[in-house]
């Protein structure tokens, strides 16, 4: 709760799965702190994208909190979505997968009046709290993190544990915190597993993490998501960040398959704006020469396929591990988290139509 800067008297708003980590949060850092609390049911753009504006405006909300997603949302339609009256907001939030500098600062200009901190959090449900975020006495880069949360000794290391800096690498834990989960209910060994074997002696936290020179932390995506193309290793959101600075692009999700000549292969899934006109074939097109033109060639993607809907989590993250197994015809694995079935759905319809 230290980094939000909750004060007696705030209006807090952030909306949230309460079987997600953020939903517990929100409700004991306003109650704890004296703030009132804005609960809701719903979605966040039913009956239409006004609905959370109009929450702001009515109750004089002055924290908010919005995943990356309902903020590519709010981006997709903003003539619609920035209709009410957002002036007693004083500090935003954003958590729940990684975020574009373009997007970070759409929602910093246009939620938060060119003025607002952004407080980024990254963490986890296992983990009960952040692991890093930032404060707002301390200067904010778009899409970064500032500081690791206090107690908690928060690292990027390589394959072999040691620290590197402008590299990517692991999100890694040096010691024990408060919060930190024991185990798996009745489940020790898929809980050593998962966070204690990778390196020994370190939690390793799943995530793709840059630490740079000014010291400041960036989430690149989850490990399993890693690509590995021409030699290079980079998380799905550098990609992902490039085709969101498209106007024709809303939502985006990049995936690696396996090739015989470069390693892995880029493939690309792509929502489209709701302003968008073009065929998709133009689309496709643009993709992929924006990609090579942004980070050479040999990463220019080799299909690009438009969808209506991505499968997400019910905390609003892309599930790039179902799209890829999907893709590969390979299981499906746990679909417990998966949100709106339909877009599976969808995906599977379109990967067996291109096909054929």
């Amino acid at each position: 709760m230290v980094h939000f800067d909750i004060r007696q008297g705030d209006v807090v708003c952030w909306p949230a799965d309460m079987g997600w980590i953020a939903g517990p949060l929100v409700s004991t850092m306003a109650l704890l702190n004296g703030a009132t609390l804005v609960t809701y049911d719903g979605a966040p753009d039913y009956p239409d994208w006004t609905r959370m504006g109009k929450l702001i405006e009515r109750y004089g909300v002055t924290v908010y909190g919005a995943s990356p997603t309902l903020i590519r949302g709010y981006a997709s339609h903003a003539d619609i979505a920035l209709q009410p009256d957002l002036a007693s907001i004083r500090l935003l939030i954003t958590a729940g997968e990684p975020i574009d500098p373009v997007h970070f600062k759409w929602f910093e200009t246009h939620f938060g009046h060119g003025t607002c901190p952004i407080i980024n959090v990254t963490g986890g449900t296992e983990a009960s709290c952040a692991l890093l975020s930032s404060v707002v006495i301390k200067p904010i880069a778009p899409a970064s993190f500032n500081t690791a949360s206090p107690g908690v000794m928060t690292d990027v290391v390589d394959a072999a544990g040691d620290s590197v800096r402008n590299a990517i690498g692991e999100l890694s834990i040096r010691a024990p915190f408060v919060g930190m989960t024991q185990s798996f209910w009745m489940d020790d060994e898929r809980y050593l597993d998962s966070y204690w074997r990778t390196i020994p002696g370190q939690w390793i936290h799943g995530d793709l993490a840059l630490h740079d020179k000014d010291g400041y932390f960036y989430i690149l995506g989850r490990s399993d998501d890693t690509l590995k193309i021409a030699g290079k290793r980079l998380g799905p959101a550098e990609v992902e960040e490039i085709l969101l600075a498209l106007k024709e692009v809303s939502e985006a999700a990049a995936i690696g398959v396996t090739d015989p000549s470069k390693g892995q292969k880029l493939v690309i899934f792509v929502i489209a704006s709701p302003d968008y006109t073009g065929q998709p074939a133009a689309l496709e097109a643009l993709i992929k020469d924006h990609v090579a033109d942004r980070m050479g060639k040999p990463f220019r993607p080799s299909q690009v396929y438009i969808m209506k809907d991505l499968p997400k989590t019910r905390s609003q993250k892309v599930m790039r591990r179902l799209i890829r197994n999907i893709f590969m015809q390979e299981k499906l694995g746990d679909l417990s988290a998966l949100n709106n079935p339909s877009a599976m759905e969808e995906l599977q319809q379109v990967l067996k139509n291109s096909v054929t």
